[in-house]
């Protein structure tokens, strides 16, 4: 991904330096909505599944384009809202116990349903071709790269349950339920936090048609899509952490997370939709007034 990103960026500024060779041109402010499937790619280590519930897009930018040929430049933010099911036993080997003896700890997850949210702040830079549909009408064809950001992603475990046991080779025996509790072991859900996420490169692509309006202004409708690299970054080994590795654990349990866990392989967004906006032309400029006239309009 980050091959094919700096690829697509050279192309894009290459085509863009030599679109200035051209006149007449026009620069645009824009503005746009949208909301399609905004999810994550990957894939679990152990048994579960995976739903996303969709998101939304905003986007604000300049576009300056000459005869055929332009590009996109602004800010963007995206939200991802995603369900991640989880239904295996995790296991954690050579545990110690407060007697200093080793067992190996279970925790089982039993159809443990986890909510992710992320807001994610992009800057996207397109090259765009513009094709005249008659009429006034354009369709406007984009792709580019684009740097991401995490500005805030939080988890919710929404449904389900997790039960810790020990068991105890050299005896066959395992232990659960109130003598687990003896030893600070959680049997109930309703976790909650926030995880770290690296910034990523991707790809933007888009298509658009414009519809000329009154004065300065031109309806656009499209579809817009991105694809990123994985944001995951350093992460901890297990979903659930019992601190079960030192004689005087147990004090300190922790849910880390499908997320912040070696539970899933990758961790790379993607979103796609439709949109919906505004395009407010600011300024023109023909041949003439580029040889010494002052063609603004």
């Amino acid at each position: 991904m980050r091959k094919v990103f700096l690829i697509i960026s050279m192309l894009c500024l290459g085509m863009m330096a030599g679109a200035q060779r051209f006149a007449p041109y026009r620069q645009y402010v824009t503005f746009n909505a949208g909301i399609g499937l905004n999810g994550y790619g990957y894939s679990l280590a152990d048994e579960g599944s995976k739903d996303i519930n969709g998101g939304m897009m905003l986007r604000l930018g300049y576009h300056y384009v000459k005869r055929d040929c332009g590009f996109w430049a602004g800010l963007m933010l995206q939200s991802f809202n995603h369900n991640t099911v989880i239904s295996h036993t995790q296991e954690i080997p050579k545990a110690v116990n407060q007697d200093g003896a080793y067992f190996t700890h279970l925790t089982r997850f039993n159809d443990l349903e986890e909510n992710n949210r992320q807001l994610l702040f992009s800057i996207p830079v397109e090259f765009n071709y513009r094709i005249y549909m008659g009429e006034g009408m354009k369709l406007i064809l984009g792709v580019g790269p684009v740097v991401n950001f995490s500005m805030r992603n939080r988890f919710r475990v929404t449904s389900g349950s997790l039960k810790t046991m020990m068991l105890y080779p050299e005896y066959g025996d395992m232990l659960v339920d109130d003598e687990a509790h003896q030893h600070h072991l959680y049997t109930t859900s309703g976790f909650n936090g926030k995880y770290k996420l690296k910034t990523a490169p991707g790809m933007i692509f888009d298509a658009t048609i414009l519809y000329p309006l009154e004065k300065n202004f031109e309806l656009n409708v499209g579809f817009y899509g991105t694809v990123m690299s994985s944001q995951l970054g350093k992460c901890h080994e297990y979903v659930y952490d019992p601190d079960c590795m030192q004689s005087d654990a147990y004090t300190n349990p922790v849910y880390n997370g499908v997320f912040d866990s070696k539970a899933v392989d990758k961790l790379s967004p993607f979103s796609m939709g439709v949109t919906v906006g505004l395009y407010y032309y600011i300024s023109f400029k023909d041949k003439k007034s580029s040889s010494g006239g002052s063609g603004s309009n």
